[in-house]
């Protein structure tokens, strides 16, 4: 069938880790951070986070050296509405409220 997927990560649900399951070779190198019993059912893994102030300043560590970085798709001032570019869904980076 041609060259096997070598990881699949879904962040979008709906489903679509079944078409994964198709496409990787290795199960368990298939993860979701939405679907955790669909994850569990395929062979996959479900990822989820660390939420916490000592996370997220671990996170800006990263990104003050340079190791980590977040693509930003749009900036708004805090008071205007984000909802029509988040509600659309498409688009690669993170859509940020930009406070001060």
């Amino acid at each position: 069938m041609g060259r096997e997927t070598d990881l699949a990560f879904d962040t979008v649900g709906h489903g679509n880790l079944r078409t994964a399951a198709a496409l990787v070779g290795d199960r368990s190198r298939m993860e979701s951070i939405v679907e955790p019993a669909l994850a569990d059912e395929l062979g996959g893994q479900w990822i989820t986070s660390d939420r916490s102030s000592q996370r997220l300043r671990e996170l800006l560590d990263l990104c003050a050296l340079g190791e980590f970085r977040v693509a930003v798709r749009k900036e708004y001032p805090l008071a205007a509405s984000t909802h029509p570019e988040v509600a659309a869904g498409h688009g690669r980076g993170k859509v940020v409220l930009r406070i001060g």
